[in-house]
């Protein structure tokens, strides 16, 4: 059961902050996670979202975009789990930002879902930023100090489902991903 948490046999233990989870849809039978991003990544929200529906005797799909590309690793977990990957097309999706170095991933935060992604965006003033904040960009090497640049000049006050502000948790990213040698991407 607490195997939905492994990622891979040579994971450490991390300690990590207590993160929510945003199922797209949920019932009495059910949890759907929506992701919109065309590369779907092995992250701690897919995991969680996961334990959340096998602990409570739900089932669990993952809805994805026609043509996205699932990490291998989540589509075991997911087999290992009687859970399943379905191909839709999505009004509704989740947003995590999240920050993966060499080894992969290693933190990372729900926004919310569509609604809240639209919402922040209409808040940024940077038309770099503008262009770049969608689901499946992500930013590394230069492109991370150009986001620092680009976050210091706006004025963000959204928070993410665990009540962080967005522009202080998002320069929590970059400055580990500087230091690991990683990226900041959003799914």
């Amino acid at each position: 059961m607490f195997s939905v948490f492994r990622k891979t046999s040579e994971s450490k233990a991390v300690d990590r902050t207590p993160r929510g989870v945003l199922p797209t849809f949920m019932t009495d039978e059910l949890v759907v996670l929506s992701k919109a991003s065309p590369t779907i990544r092995n992250t701690y929200e897919i995991r969680l979202a996961l334990y959340m529906a096998v602990s409570r005797g739900l089932r669990f799909i993952l809805a994805v975009r026609p043509h996205a590309a699932v990490d291998p690793t989540i589509v075991s977990l997911l087999h290992e789990h009687a859970a399943k990957i379905e191909v839709v097309q999505l009004e509704d999706f989740c947003v995590y930002f999240g920050h993966d170095s060499p080894s992969g991933e290693k933190d990372g935060w729900v926004l919310g879902d569509a609604t809240a992604f639209s919402a922040l965006k209409s808040t940024i003033q940077s038309a770099w930023l503008l262009e770049r904040l969608n689901v499946g960009h992500e930013f590394s090497g230069a492109e991370l100090g150009d986001l620092v640049v680009a976050l210091r000049n706006e004025c963000i006050s959204a928070l993410n489902v665990d009540g962080e502000n967005v522009g202080q948790a998002l320069m929590q990213l970059v400055a580990a991903a500087h230091k690991e040698g990683g990226s900041v991407f959003i799914q």
